[in-house]
């Protein structure tokens, strides 16, 4: 389920002047399912089973929450590495659990032609409600060399979390007692 934050205005008069609230999509499909995160347009990732409540009522689940580590593709879409590796232009695509669909680039990523990556998987558009399924998230930097990088690139770090989401009935960390 992907939950976008929206800016609501609210009726003059008031103190506040706007608010915002979250609106739910619910993708059907993998191309429904693919997203472009841009951070002009905040929304939360969730995962979980529908057909499941927890002791709230609440779907467990797990929550992707992007760490500002994504990128857009700047070559040409029939450049040769975009084709092998079309999946880049969505940094969160979702396909139906398949096991030789293991590897976002192709099984032998710099020999693809882009026919076996996740790009012609999700062409496919197969359903992916109610399915066991595969979350792809590509991370990502553009990266411009500077000295410090030469000959070896010290660190860059980029990521995620996923996190648990409405598993408890309560905040788990209450439990746990003060020793002394």
């Amino acid at each position: 389920m992907r939950e976008r934050l929206v800016q609501q205005p609210l009726p003059e008069g008031l103190p506040r002047r706007s608010l915002y609230s979250v609106t739910s999509e619910m993708p059907a499909s993998e191309q429904t399912a693919r997203t472009r995160i841009e951070p002009s347009s905040p929304a939360l990732y969730h995962f979980g089973n529908h057909n499941v409540e927890g002791a709230l009522g609440h779907h467990p689940g797990y929550m992707l929450m992007p760490e500002g580590s994504y990128v857009h593709p700047l070559l040409a879409a029939d450049d040769p590495p975009v084709r092998r590796n079309s999946y880049l232009h969505y940094q969160l695509s979702v396909t139906p659990y398949a096991p030789a669909e293991r590897y976002a680039g192709g099984r032998f990523a710099m020999m693809s032609d882009g026919s076996d990556s996740l790009g012609a998987w999700t062409a496919r558009d197969r359903p992916i409600a109610n399915r066991d399924i595969v979350a792809w998230y590509t991370v990502g930097f553009h990266h411009i060399p500077r000295m410090e990088d030469w000959p070896v690139m010290p660190t860059h770090w980029f990521g995620f979390t996923l996190m648990p989401h409405n598993f408890f009935a309560n905040n788990p960390a209450m439990t746990i007692r003060d020793v002394k």
